[in-house]
């Protein structure tokens, strides 16, 4: 059904485009504002929630589950939400 070469292009194109919150800021942790919105994640079945590769920086894990909020101007990027499935650690990325 799917293009599999797109697929691995997007990817690899999202892997080279990683720049972490911590990498620009030092941060890592949520503010309690920012845990808040992501309980609404909370509950879900882990079966529906998206997933991602990508390595937790708590524990090294390389899978997490994923989400965008605008949380900058309409101009700007989306913001990257992500939560290992191994640990439950919780961090977020702009572009």
């Amino acid at each position: 059904m799917g293009n599999d070469h797109g697929d691995s292009e997007k990817e690899e194109e999202e892997s080279q485009l990683d720049v972490s919150f911590e990498d620009i800021t030092g941060e890592t942790e949520l503010t309690e504002e920012q845990e808040a919105s992501t309980d609404r994640f909370r509950g879900e079945e882990d079966e529906s929630r998206p997933t991602t590769q990508v390595t937790c920086p708590r524990c090294g894990n390389d899978e997490a589950y994923w989400h965008l909020e605008q949380t900058r101007a309409a101009d700007e990027s989306e913001t990257r939400f992500f939560e290992c499935t191994e640990c439950g650690y919780k961090w977020r990325e702009y572009d």
